[in-house]
């Protein structure tokens, strides 16, 4: 009884603590809160133009780089999804992104706090029809 009690009150203890803390306030541009209203409304949102073409190369090519070249990379069972967690800490262009002051203001009026942990996940996805078509003949089936 006495462990229930003690992982109710942790359990108290860490709302009233996260409710202190998602309790923070920004102040955004118009063109941010837009973009903070999709997040909340679509689950993302496109910034146009944020990275220019050049950029947008570099980091593609460096993504290929390491999806060809590290055998530690997280792929799933169809070998279609190819993940690469804290891209950031590796490539430098991607850590621009994690450091970008627009998305971090974003980011902190998003979700409530300034105080957050993260990384950039990398990823590519390549089509594999078969397993497309096996998933779309399963669907029509059932």
């Amino acid at each position: 009884m006495e462990e229930i009690i003690k992982s109710y009150l942790q359990e108290y203890k860490n709302r009233f603590s996260d409710s202190i803390k998602r309790n923070y306030e920004v102040e955004l541009s118009e063109d941010e809160e837009k973009v903070v209203r999709q997040i909340h409304s679509k689950g993302f949102a496109i910034f146009e133009n944020f990275f220019t073409i050049d950029q947008c190369n570099l980091i593609r090519d460096r993504i290929d780089y390491w999806v060809n070249n590290n055998p530690n990379i997280w792929i799933d069972s169809s070998k279609s999804d190819h993940r690469i967690f804290f891209l950031n800490l590796v490539e430098s262009e991607v850590q621009s992104f994690f450091q970008d002051t627009t998305i971090i203001r974003i980011l902190s009026s998003y979700e409530k706090t300034d105080n957050f942990q993260g990384f950039t996940l990398g990823n590519k996805v390549i089509f594999n029809q078969i397993i497309w078509v096996l998933e779309v003949v399963g669907t029509v089936i059932l």
